[in-house]
């Protein structure tokens, strides 16, 4: 953001209520003028452009002063090209239409998320507590209050809420799961010889080829030439940048 720093930044609820209302010139011209920043190689180059009325238009060139005119306003100081290029390369618009409360289709993709936060039998509850965050949304408005994310949902347990442990939460812990069971599976694998181990880096990077063109490789070969621990090398190294999924017959239980 250059100099532009958020220290600096001051509410103004004149410059705030511009933007409070979406209509189809927010794609047809905010939209696309905000993509030119990105592809312009200077401040130069991007002011140059949309300033040349045969080339830009009258609501792009507003567009861009009515941005200045709110960092202007927040930063309470006039705003250099270079800075304001910069600023405008990190914007985008993005709509939302939770005003238009009974169709709203970010409305009701809002709702479905909820519903994976409650337990089976209270799943109809998502668009109470919905409601219940944007009634607690308009208070904080009043007060320019705050709230993290424990103090939320001590308040919404406290007003009946009762939410499910986080869907990342548990992808999390089911990861970790993955992940010690693996690691117990190849712990199993003998991979020296009277602790001499062998490194075949011709073999892994067959394995890795394979693998660029097959979701599935096999390894064959007679019983005792390494198969496992070749297995073992790979998914070791693998294991460095993500968690792997490791099975052993002998692990498996029937039907579990």
């Amino acid at each position: 953001m250059g100099h532009i720093h958020a220290d600096r930044l001051r509410p103004n609820k004149h410059a705030i209520r511009r933007w409070n209302r979406y209509s189809a010139r927010a794609d047809d011209q905010y939209q696309s003028v905000l993509s030119w920043p990105r592809y312009s190689e200077s401040a130069d180059d991007f002011f140059l452009r949309i300033e040349r009325r045969d080339f830009s238009s009258e609501a792009k060139i507003a567009f861009v002063q009515t941005i200045r005119e709110v960092v202007t306003t927040y930063i309470e100081g006039p705003v250099a090209n270079e800075e304001l290029w910069k600023f405008l390369k990190c914007l985008l618009v993005i709509h939302f239409d939770f005003q238009n409360v009974e169709v709203s289709c970010d409305g009701e993709a809002t709702c479905d998320r909820l519903r994976t936060l409650f337990t089976d039998d209270m799943e109809n509850r998502a668009r109470q507590l919905w409601g219940h965050l944007i009634a607690q949304a308009g208070r904080l408005v009043h007060v320019a209050g705050s709230v993290d994310l424990v103090s939320l949902r001590l308040r919404m347990r406290a007003d009946g809420f009762v939410l499910s442990e986080p869907s990342s939460l548990r992808r999390r812990r089911s990861l970790l799961a993955v992940n010690h069971e693996s690691q117990r599976a190849l712990a199993e694998i003998k991979a020296d010889i009277a602790g001499l181990r062998l490194h075949r880096k011709a073999s892994i990077a067959a394995m890795r080829e394979a693998l660029q063109t097959a979701r599935f490789i096999q390894l064959i070969g007679e019983p005792g030439s390494g198969k496992s621990a070749l297995l073992k090398e790979f998914a070791e190294e693998n294991a460095r940048v993500g968690t792997i999924f490791g099975l052993k017959d002998a692990r498996i239980q029937p039907k579990g």
